[in-house]
């Protein structure tokens, strides 16, 4: 009886894993495809201050020349896959990060666990259906995180301080800004 007992526990565990339902939900409309420009409204992070011979906070100046415009396409309107038993749906986008002069860097979508593993390492960027996500350039240096709905965004830079060095050329640093649709 218990034998039967604990079959039918695990057959009906099984059954609730794979509910299309229960998983995180994607945006799967499409809709955030689009061009944005994004301006910085404020900096910080850390600085090795070399006459104290130590890292402390520091707020940096908000480059006049900060705006960037964030270039997002879908690749795939509709893509279905299953992710640790959960039936999951959503668009799959392309990024790309934009200075108002200059070249064009590819945005990186993160890596969130129910990504599917045909698109791991390559620039495809799911969404909430809010519109937030990460994505990352330059080898993971600079981390974006956005929320389309919202329009912000925070850039995080990665490198300094744990590299051991303690000098001034290689900071951390947040800034956090808007973004407004241009299209």
């Amino acid at each position: 009886m218990w034998r039967a007992l604990g079959i039918a526990i695990a057959l009906e565990a099984s059954a609730a894993i794979a509910q299309p339902n229960d998983g995180p939900k994607l945006d799967d409309t499409g809709t955030y495809a689009g061009n944005y420009l994004c301006a910085p409204l404020a900096s910080g992070g850390v600085r090795w201050d070399e006459t104290a011979k130590e890292w402390r906070g520091a707020a940096f100046k908000v480059p006049s020349d900060g705006q960037f415009v964030f270039e997002i396409k879908v690749l795939d309107k509709r893509k279905e896959w299953k992710a640790f038993g959960f039936a999951m749906v959503g668009t799959t986008y392309f990024a790309n990060v934009r200075p108002l002069e200059g070249n064009a860097v590819a945005c990186w979508g993160e890596r969130e666990g129910y990504q599917p593993a045909d698109l791991v390492g390559y620039n495809h960027i799911l969404m909430s259906p809010d519109g937030e996500f990460r994505c990352r350039t330059y080898g993971g240096l600079n981390y974006y995180d956005l929320n389309l709905t919202t329009r912000r965004y925070q850039q995080t830079y990665h490198a300094g301080f744990i590299d051991g060095e303690d000098a001034g050329g290689n900071t951390p640093s947040l800034e956090v800004g808007k973004c407004t649709r241009m299209d």
